[in-house]
Order: C-alpha cells, then structure tokens, then sequence
C-alpha cells in the first residue's frame, strides 16, 4: 500500500486524490471489457458496502456547512465544478456505473440495502433515527431514478417508496433531510400517481 504525505496540506491532496482513485477504479473495474473483472468480482461487496457507500453518507463538514450556511450547502450540491473534487460525487458516479453495466447482481443487492436503511430509520425512535444513513439512502434513490423507473419490481412501487420513505421527511426535524428528501422527490416529478392523494404532503 502507498502512504502518502500530507505535509501539503490533508484538503489539498488528499481529497482530490481519492476522487481520482474512485474514477479510476470506476473505469476499470466497473467496465464490461476488463481482463481482470472476474478476479475482482467477489470483493464488490466490500468495495461498495464499506469503501464507497460511508464517502456517500452526509459527515461532519456537512453539518458544520449546514448549521453555518445551509444555502452555501445546497448550492454546492448543484455545482459542476465542486463535483469535480467531490470524493461523494464520484462514489455516487461509481454507483451509477455499476448498475448500469453490471446490474444484474449489484442492483439488487444495493436496493435491498437502502431499503433496509429506510426501515431501520423508520423503526427506530425520533432520538435514535440515523439521519445521516437516511441521507444517504435519499441520495442514492434519487440519484438511481431513471434504473428504477425503468425495471421491475421497483418500478411498481416508486409510488409507495416515495410515499413512505420521502415525502414523511419534508417535515424531518433535520434540515438537510428535508433538502435531500425535497431534491430526491423532485427526480420523480414526471411519474403518473396511482393515487392522487399521494400529494397531499
């Protein structure tokens, strides 16, 4: 394993780096045409589950910008230039990639996590809720929009997923789960309701 030196400064270096190795690993491992994919297939699991998905998850500077300046946070989120040193961008990339390329196996696997997230949050107590698990769940279903409105069974229950899951945080006593779950619900927009008073939220 390299060790690398921060002595330039942690945010300097060491972010812009990991975006780069999540790309690289992204082209590569991800690609139909790779020679080495079937050798790296059985650690996915950990890749995704341990490595890629905690750099998903809203963490301790997103609070700090959050509670200081909520609107400089939203913004970052639609800034294409930010996204470029965005080691959550990039793992959020990676994601997409894989599913599209290699859904079989992981898009499922990966669903079946985010939603146990959705029913861990919504089991737990207010004081014990792992809101920055839900952001992140939010993140990626929102993110996965165009896959999920596209295969079975998931697209049968987009309604019920939003329902249940989305719509309940845009009265969340954290703030940036109203922001996520009022983004996420916005991908979504376009979909025909089976009942109209899903809307009423």
């Amino acid at each position: 394993m390299i060790s690398i030196s921060h002595s330039i400064g942690e945010d300097d270096l060491y972010i812009p780096l990991l975006t780069t190795v999540i790309t690289a690993t992204d082209r590569g491992l991800v690609s139909r045409r790779i020679a080495c994919t079937p050798y790296c297939s059985p650690t996915l699991d950990v890749l995704l589950f341990e490595i890629i998905f905690p750099l998903m998850c809203f963490n301790n500077d997103d609070q700090v910008l959050w509670d200081e300046d909520p609107h400089e946070y939203v913004r970052k989120g639609y800034d294409i230039i930010e996204d470029l040193y965005s080691s959550k961008t990039a793992s959020m990339d990676f994601v997409t990639e894989l599913v599209r390329k290699r859904g079989k196996g992981n898009f499922p696997k990966f669903i079946q996590f985010i939603v146990g997230i959705f029913n861990r949050y919504g089991e737990a107590p207010l004081e014990q809720k792992p809101y920055r698990q839900k952001d992140v769940a939010l993140l990626a279903f929102g993110t996965l929009c165009d896959k999920l409105r596209q295969t079975e069974p998931y697209k049968s229950e987009l309604e019920n997923m939003l329902v249940q899951h989305v719509f309940p945080e845009f009265s969340s006593p954290a703030g940036h789960l109203r922001a996520k779950a009022a983004w996420a619900a916005g991908q979504y927009a376009n979909i025909n309701f089976s009942d109209q008073t899903s809307f009423d939220v």
